[in-house]
Formats: C-alpha cells, sequence, structure tokens
C-alpha cells in the first residue's frame, strides 16, 4: 500500500507492518517523555535505512501535544519544543539565523510557515544597528517567500538568494507536512536535522532545502496539516470488513484499490484547523524564540513582539 507521510516514526510503522514488526538495519527508534509529553527519536542512520524508510539520513524528533486546555500546555511545550531544538542546532554567540516560512498564507492548512514567522522576534536589523538594545539577544531573521504560483519563482531559488547574500549560518525551515492517521493531524511537530522538501506534503515536491543546496545547517519544523482521503478510506474499509468478519473478495479488492488510488490525490484537514494552526505556530514560534534568544523568559520575549 503506497502511504504518503512525512513523519519518520510513521514510515517506520508502515515498514515493520510489512517486516514482521522487525526494525529496518540503519534505523534506531527510542521513545521519551519530557514535562508529559511523549516524544519519539527516529535516526537515519545509513543509506540501507534511508531506503527503508525513504527518509534521508539524520535525525527526527517527533513531539506530540496533548488536546487539553491549550494555556495548560503551552508553557511546557513551548519550552520542550526549545530543548529538541537546541540539541539539534548548535548555537552561539556569533550565530546568525535564517527562518523560512514556507507555505500559502491565504491557505489555512499551508499557513504554518507564515504563521510561524509572525511570532518571531526579529534581531538582525537591532543587532547592527541598535547593538546596546539587543547585545543579548541572537541574530536573527526571517522570510515567507510565499508560493510558485503567486510569485512565479521557486521557493528554493527565493531562499538560495537570500542566503547568498546574508550568510546564515543557520537556517530552519517551517512547513506544513502530512500524516497516514488522523490522530496526529496538528497535533504532532516533528523536528529534523535533514532540511525540508517545500510542497512534500501535498506531493508537489520542489527543490530541497539542506546543507547541500544551502552550504549551512538547514534544521525542518513541521506539523502534520492533511490526512490523505485514500488513507481515511483504507482505515474504514478495514474497520468494516473487520467488524463484519468477513473476507471481501478479490474482484471488490481490485476495485477498491483503484477508487483508493483515485482518493490518494486528495487531502483533508479538520474543520477547526484555524484554531489549532493559531496555538500550533504559538509553540514553535516560542520554542525558537527561547533556543535563539537564550536567557530571555517567554514573558520577556513577547514584549519584543
Amino acid at each position: 500500500m503506497n502511504v504518503r507521510t512525512d513523519l519518520a516514526f510513521e514510515a517506520r510503522e508502515v515498514y515493520m507492518e510489512s517486516s514482521e514488526d522487525q526494525l529496518p538495519e540503519g534505523v534506531t527508534y527510542q521513545e521519551d517523555e519530557k514535562e508529559g509529553f511523549e516524544i519519539r527519536r527516529v535516526k537515519v542512520e545509513n543509506q540501507q535505512g534511508r531506503e527503508a524508510l525513504g527518509k534521508d539520513v539524520g535525525n527526527y524528533i517527533t513531539v506530540h501535544i496533548p488536546d487539553v486546555e491549550f494555556s495548560a500546555y503551552y508553557p511546557k511545550a513551548a519550552f520542550v519544543v526549545a530543548e529538541e531544538i537546541s540539541a539539534l542546532m548548535k548555537l552561539n554567540r556569533e550565530s546568525s539565523v535564517l527562518v523560512i516560512g514556507l507555505g500559502n498564507r491565504n491557505i489555512t492548512a499551508d499557513a504554518l510557515g507564515p504563521k510561524v514567522v509572525s511570532g518571531l522576534v526579529i534581531s538582525r536589523h537591532l543587532k547592527d544597528h541598535m547593538p546596546d538594545l539587543a547585545q543579548n539577544l541572537g541574530r536573527v531573521c526571517a522570510i515567507s517567500p510565499g508560493v510558485l504560483g503567486i510569485t512565479g519563482m521557486e521557493t528554493g531559488e527565493i531562499v538560495m538568494g537570500i542566503a547568498d547574500r546574508i550568510r546564515p549560518t543557520h537556517v530552519i525551515a517551517i512547513d506544513a507536512l502530512a500524516a497516514k492517521s488522523i490522530e496526529r493531524i496538528a497535533n504532532t511537530i516533528q523536528i529534523a536535522d535533514t532540511g525540508i522538501v517545500p510542497g512534500s506534503g501535498v506531493g508537489n515536491h520542489r527543490k530541497a532545502l539542506n546543507q547541500d543546496t544551502l552550504g549551512v545547517p538547514v534544521l525542518s519544523i513541521g506539523v502534520p496539516t492533511v490526512v490523505s482521503v485514500g488513507v481515511i478510506a483504507r482505515q474504514t474499509a478495514q474497520i468494516l470488513a473487520e467488524s463484519q468478519k468477513a473476507d471481501v473478495h478479490k474482484t471488490e479488492k481490485a476495485a477498491q484499490q483503484e477508487v483508493f488510488s483515485k482518493l490518494d490525490e486528495m487531502v483533508v484537514t479538520p474543520k477547526n484547523i484555524d484554531l489549532v494552526m493559531e496555538k500550533i505556530a504559538k509553540i514553535i514560534s516560542s520554542g525558537i524564540n527561547l533556543s535563539v534568544h537564550r536567557g530571555y523568559s517567554l514573558e520577556e520575549l513577547e514584549v519584543f513582539l
């Protein structure tokens, strides 16, 4: 079964379902917990692991955000995200961070990147022109380059042009992802040190943004906001078949697969996506702020906004 997912731990699940629960060679997996948040760590160590999961060599960390009152989990979630970012992105006083907010701000399910950028403490200009005021801040600049259909330019072209001009030491790319399970929509944050391919969540692959193309370490942060209709249809069919305890005839299975293949080209998102996107974007932007502008509290950083 062709399952579309950008989450490394889901790719691991798919592989194990088809290989008698055996973890592929070249892949390590660990489950952890911080401040009550479930964390999964997948590491693709070599080409063998890459071929098994379809994910580039590197570290993939997912933080699951429970469906509880936002005010109750927001501060802790932001600090956990900040810790995971800091663990993968080694920063110092001389670091210069460029944040790329990928996606289309006019489509809610694709607006994660621009929403995160709007919540960042931007400081590059302050460091250059008001150094006394910004001496304890990190150096951060950001852009939301839009999408090809609006700008007429490939995102990779825009980002590479900017990176070549301002010479950041690190890049953070934010984008919406796709999941294979509706339970993970808008409540799972994936942080990876492998870079990102803009548009991959909806099968619209563009030029990769990674260390090979930009020349500096690229950290990607994403949240699944859509799931394939085909995935939902398969899950529903499986539940119905199990509840009826009857095998589906081979011809019926073939007909189902033809329908599913067409449904794979369609994606859906929750009806409350606008609300949950605001919340998850705030967690990510606060996590980035805490990891880059070290020594400040959430309350102090919000003053700069």
